[in-house]
């Protein structure tokens, strides 16, 4: 009879709490990610030459074992629907290059995602990239959808174990059925796992995560004010961040996958992390540590979270030493660095 009365008394007990504290976290696919990305912008020639195998080995020190690699094809404006890739677009990587940087990722065992992305000439973020016409958009989609496949078949030849399906596409977002369709088609010729890049402001717009393996977000939260910078400001305004991500994961039974994360090392860098402006402000490299620092601390260890692809190792590095006179989001010889270090160096 007690035994009964106990029983039962857990049975309300766990029926007053919030689904968030006893729901089983969704399935991860690929294991907790420990990235960078990699080789962004991707230019003609940039992953050729040794100075690639010996920025691969530099992260590779870092405890990083997978990188996201991140290179853009064009359109000449936000409102072309002509997508310039491969042999068509001399000012990026050519495939071999990105065939390449696959096998200098394998010589350091690390796992890749492969993320072809969009940049518009005009300078207008790809978010914007919009149509007026029916006609107009049909055409985007079918270039889109041939752009995404070419570069699916190459990430199921050289067997990487993430592709990206797209990045920071708000405009292209509302199509649900579009995007059911494109992702269908990248299942035929890649047998891996593919996420979606969302940027963190339109988490909420999308209704078709469920086609996808894993939630992929651009994290460029704002976590500190110009008067506070503090590690201890940080951490709580990633609290309510971290809730809301944890709902929308249970929400879709999907893990949440940090794509994108970073921050110049630059003073109140942490006030728009999105901002490469903020490169030209003075340089501060303890503040992008400490962003590093309350990141990991607030995320390491959720069981629906999935990882960080930190933005960005370059392909090509700079020399160690002037590294304190950069106020990029490089973390190559800057405080930030020691602190992925330390981290990546914990067992998760």
């Amino acid at each position: 009879m007690y035994l009964h009365c106990c029983f039962g008394f857990l049975l309300i007990l766990l029926g007053c709490l919030p689904e968030a504290a006893w729901a089983a976290p969704p399935e991860n696919p690929v294991g907790f990610v420990k990235g960078f990305s990699w080789g962004w912008l991707g230019h003609r020639g940039e992953y050729r030459g040794s100075a690639p195998e010996q920025s691969m080995e530099q992260l590779a020190a870092t405890g990083t074992q997978w990188i996201a690699l991140a290179f853009a094809a064009h359109v000449e404006t936000s409102a072309s629907t002509e997508i310039l890739y491969g042999e068509e677009n001399r000012s990026m990587v050519s495939d071999e290059e990105v065939r390449r940087a696959v096998s200098l990722a394998r010589r350091h065992s690390m796992k890749i995602m492969m993320k072809p992305t969009i940049n518009s000439r005009d300078g207008q973020w790809r978010a914007l990239i919009d149509f007026e016409s029916e006609d107009d958009w049909r055409t985007w989609w079918d270039n889109y959808e041939a752009f995404l496949l070419h570069y699916a078949k190459m990430a199921a030849q050289t067997k990487c174990e993430l592709f990206c399906v797209g990045c920071e596409m708000r405009s292209m977002e509302r199509f649900s059925d579009r995007w059911r369709r494109l992702i269908a088609r990248v299942r035929e010729v890649y047998p891996g796992t593919v996420v979606y890049n969302v940027n963190h402001d339109d988490i909420h717009d999308i209704e078709w995560f469920d086609a996808v393996d894993m939630i992929g977000v651009s994290a460029y939260y704002p976590v500190a004010t110009e008067h506070d910078t503090s590690l201890e400001r940080m951490m709580e305004e990633w609290k309510p961040v971290r809730k809301e991500l944890e709902e929308i994961s249970q929400r879709w039974n999907r893990p949440i996958l940090f794509a994108e994360i970073g921050v110049c090392s630059a003073k109140a860098c942490s006030v728009t992390p999105w901002a490469s402006a903020r490169a030209a402000a003075p340089y501060d490299g303890e503040e992008q540590a400490r962003f590093y620092e309350a990141a990991f601390r607030s995320f390491f260890e959720e069981p629906w979270f999935a990882g960080f692809f930190w933005w960005d190792w370059k392909a090509r590095l700079y020399d160690r030493e002037k590294a304190a006179g950069r106020s990029d989001f490089s973390i190559y010889g800057k405080p930030a660095e020691q602190v992925v270090r330390r981290w990546y160096a914990k067992d998760r």
